[in-house]
């Protein structure tokens, strides 16, 4: 028999209790397979649970849990399904998440012609937003794996400024009108940590690496606080219908934050979210002065810090010890100055905040181990 499983809400699992006390439960699931993933003293889990309000108030087998039956609660006949606490992703963007829903989707895109073809999609579409923005593409999923470049985005986007992320988020396509608004030309100078690919005259190709994405970003004007909050309202809904009811979000910016304890308050944050603060002087000055925080209805947690050593390995921005085995002479990025890692890190630890950070090549790696080592007083 096929299983269905079913996801509970992640308020429910930290309350978990036995207790049934006088007043009948709300809802009932019997004829199933509750799965707890309770360590030991508590339950390990049964045929039926009862609920009442946002508590479970029994785990145990379906006569148990038909006790607690009172003429206004809810009976649902699993029929053998299987229940299981709500995931909790411990590495999520959960804004981007919301962002890339109100964006165009390039994930699993098998060429460059189907990215313009989605692209196109939208231009037709949509005349809202003068800047059209999408992510998801990745090259090395094309039989062609090379790098676009915004000949063929420029015949499809005209005059509307475009920037179309990787995967990872590492690299981005820009068409001509988004390099013009940005000012990046033939004479611009890659920035610390980026790289603006040029074709064989030095023009500037459109695709960029790292911290010369920001160079575009930067200038996107920024979209308004109603169209952030229904950003994140896209994400939440979306983490909790594919039964994902707790976040870590890698980096959060103090606004965010604030939104995210407004929210709470107003019992309109049906997801749990642990934040690591971006880091930057506007987030970081009144996160260190508020010191971590924690909402009473534990629906928000913020006391961590996200820093960056380097990039990401399919746009070979990871930091190496050696050349990259298919680009002689190029070891990656280091994309944040040590000095200031270790700064920040240093305030970080007398605020009492965790440091998150994100290094992926050996050497990035190599960088952070002795950082760490310094910071703790251990080198």
């Amino acid at each position: 028999m096929r299983a269905i499983i079913i996801l509970l809400a992640a308020g429910f699992l930290f309350s978990m209790g036995c207790q049934s006390g006088t007043r009948p439960a709300d809802l009932i699931l019997e004829g199933g397979h509750i799965l707890t993933l309770a360590e030991e003293g508590h339950p390990a889990g049964g045929t039926a649970l009862a609920i009442r309000g946002d508590r479970i108030i029994l785990v145990g087998d379906d006569a148990a849990a038909l006790t607690m039956q009172g003429p206004e609660t809810r009976v649902i006949d699993l029929k053998g399904a299987t229940v299981i606490p709500g995931f909790h992703d411990s590495h999520c963007h959960l804004y981007g998440l919301g962002k890339a829903l109100a964006e165009i989707d390039l994930m699993g895109t098998s060429s460059y012609q189907e990215v313009l073809q989605r692209v196109k999609e939208v231009v037709q579409d949509e005349g809202g937003y003068a800047w059209l923005q999408g992510r998801g593409w990745d090259q090395n999923d094309w039989e062609v794996k090379q790098y676009p470049t915004r000949e063929l985005l420029d015949a499809v986007t005209g005059e509307r400024p475009t920037l179309l992320r990787r995967v990872d988020g590492h690299a981005a396509l820009a068409n001509t009108e988004a390099l013009l608004a940005a000012g990046i030309t033939a004479d611009t100078p890659d920035p610390e940590g980026g790289e603006i690919l040029r074709d064989a005259d030095g023009r500037p190709t459109g695709l960029l690496i790292d911290n010369a994405v920001d160079l575009v970003r930067d200038i996107i004007p920024p979209p308004g606080q109603r169209e952030v909050r229904r950003r994140v309202e896209l994400a939440v809904e979306h983490c909790l219908a594919h039964g994902i009811t707790a976040v870590t979000e890698a980096g959060v910016p103090w606004t965010r934050a604030q939104l995210y304890q407004e929210m709470a308050a107003a019992g309109d944050l049906d997801l749990r979210i642990i934040g690591m603060y971006d880091d930057d002087e506007e987030t970081l000055q009144p996160a260190f002065a508020a010191g971590p925080i924690q909402t009473e209805d534990l629906m928000v947690t913020l006391r961590a810090v996200k820093l960056y050593a380097d990039g990401a390995l399919g746009s070979r921005g990871a930091l190496l010890l050696a050349d990259y085995s298919d680009q002689p002479g190029n070891q990656g990025l280091a994309v944040t100055n040590r000095q200031h890692l270790l700064d920040v890190a240093q305030q970080a630890g007398r605020a009492g905040f965790q440091v998150c950070t994100h290094a992926i090549g050996d050497g990035g790696n190599h960088l952070m181990l002795d950082l760490y080592e310094e910071v703790l007083g251990l080198s």
